[in-house]
């Protein structure tokens, strides 16, 4: 028995044994396999041999790395597509950057004479 009151849930798995140990039976998984065992936990009981317990545990931990490899792999492909847009939203066209540069650095020098004729043409004025 697993010794918890009846509703009360736990994450451990009792075994009891039905029959009295053997001794020097050999490995212990031949010594196991074909003992029926009965599992108490979790508020169920089940019996069932030990071989078939461990084919049960391992099934279960099998779909669960599948699963677990479904949704990373659904999750990369997520993970992809945001970096694909974020790389075309902020991706700077250097060409096109340098060329408005260009034009910024002709129309500052453009400006620059306008402003030297300027007060040239005032300090002319000026004088007279």
């Amino acid at each position: 028995e697993s010794g918890l009151p009846i509703g009360q849930h736990s994450d451990r798995i009792a075994a009891v044994v039905r029959e009295a140990p053997i001794a020097d039976a050999g490995a212990p998984l031949a010594a196991c396999t074909n003992q029926t065992v009965r599992f108490d936990g979790s508020g169920s009981t089940s019996t069932m041999t030990m071989a078939n317990f461990v084919q049960r545990v391992v099934a279960g931990q099998g779909q669960a790395s599948a699963a677990a490899k479904r949704l990373d792999e659904g999750q990369q492909v997520a993970l992809a597509a945001v970096q694909s847009r974020f790389l075309e939203d902020s991706q700077v066209n250097v060409d096109q950057e340098m060329s408005m540069l260009i034009e910024l650095q002709t129309a500052y020098a453009a400006n620059a004479r306008v402003i030297s004729t300027m007060k040239e043409m005032m300090d002319v004025l000026m004088r007279v």
